[in-house]
């Protein structure tokens, strides 16, 4: 089994680049997550080549540089996937320099190189081997902390500008991918670090199945994902709305301190807020979003937002779905002595999965929508 991985990680990676570059429409986000995966499959081949005794001269196959390219490369997909007209920047280069930095230096010094043991190898220049190690666990722990910032900065931007949130936009999968990279980065350092020869078999086939578990995951889930924020999501809006969108709590509470809005300001856009939801009924549509709100107002979606957290200290996501509960509550009532389909009320009242509608439905009455109805009927 040890020997096959490397064939399949190989061809999971082909299989992944060959549908992410065939995928319709394709985003700037998905030719970073081709570059990834193939990242991962073509350090892989040097594994074959060493299974079937052959020892490449070739520098790319034989660099043990790869490993520093996993978090930089992440870190990058999930900034372009999560804004809107994100533009290559400058300083992105930045986050290469110790990928660069560790091959050049392979490259210089790479014919005092040892071979390394069986598949497990570190890089082909002659310095200590804890350096290597050092190298990689600062570049896990640099990245796994930024992009766990990165998410949690995410779920709150969606919750104040979307009224229902899938797998697809509030990206949870990416917490799953970021433990698969933390583990799959790890296991070789401390192979190296504790075995610096013939390190135990589990070790490294443990290394070997993370590594296929991330190609995998990266696969299922980069070729399922879709743009978070697009401007169709926002009905009667102009393009440039969405860019003014990108990062619009990203310093939330330093933006509120320095507002001038007072709080009979706040006062009165909670009131129009109250006012538009409850003759309107917005919320009904499950593509609702704060920029509708914005627009049907003529009210900016910041003031709009700060109002919400400040006025009423809640979010755009949970006003708009205690709306909807209360809409479902009341045909509970009116139809109390019907059987009453709850997954279908939810959808008319503008959820859109049975989950989130459960969920919201729990947090608001402390019960399910059977036991709500049983209450009344009691």
């Amino acid at each position: 089994m040890m020997f096959a991985l490397p064939y399949i990680i190989i061809a999971i990676s082909g299989f992944t680049i060959f549908l992410m570059l065939t995928k319709k429409p394709r985003y700037n986000f998905d030719l970073i997550l081709s570059v990834l995966v193939f990242c991962i499959g073509f350090q892989h081949i040097y594994h074959i080549l060493l299974n079937n005794g052959i020892h490449s001269s070739f520098l790319p196959l034989r660099s043990g540089a790869y490993p520093l390219t996993f978090g930089p490369l992440l870190y990058l997909y999930f900034s372009f996937l999560s804004q809107e007209n994100v533009k290559f920047k400058f300083t992105y280069i930045l986050h290469c320099l110790p990928f660069l930095a560790l091959f050049l230096s392979e490259a210089i010094w790479g014919n005092n190189l040892q071979e390394p043991v069986k598949d497990v190898r570190l890089p082909n220049f002659p310095l200590s081997p804890n350096i290597y190690v050092l190298l990689i666990f600062f570049s896990v722990l640099f990245y796994s902390v930024i992009l766990l910032f990165q998410m949690e900065k995410h779920k709150k931007n969606i919750t104040n500008y979307f009224s229902n949130i899938s797998l697809w936009k509030d990206l949870t999968w990416m917490y799953w991918m970021i433990g698969v990279y933390v583990l799959s980065n790890t296991i070789i350092p401390l192979i190296h670090f504790f075995f610096h020869e013939n390190p135990p078999y589990i070790f490294v086939m443990a290394n070997s199945a993370a590594l296929l578990l991330l190609t995998m995951g990266l696969c299922y889930f980069g070729i399922r994902q879709t743009i978070v924020f697009t401007h169709s999501e926002s009905k009667n809006q102009k393009p440039e709305i969405m860019k003014e969108f990108v990062n619009v709590v990203q310093e939330e509470n330093e933006k509120y301190k320095r507002s001038n809005l007072k709080k009979e300001e706040i006062s009165m856009i909670t009131e129009k807020i109250k006012t538009y939801m409850e003759i309107q009924k917005p919320f009904l549509d499950p593509d609702f979003t704060i920029e509708t709100m914005s627009h049907d107002l003529g009210i900016s979606k910041h003031k709009l937002s700060q109002s919400l957290n400040e006025g009423i200290n809640t979010s755009f996501y949970a006003i708009v779905n205690e709306y909807r509960i209360e809409e479902i509550k009341l045909e509970i009532k009116k139809n109390i002595d019907d059987r009453l389909n709850f997954l279908n009320l939810a959808f008319a009242k503008g959820f859109n999965s049975k989950s989130t509608f459960n969920n919201a439905f729990k947090k608001l009455t402390g019960m399910t929508p059977s036991q709500y109805k049983n209450k009344l009927i009691a």
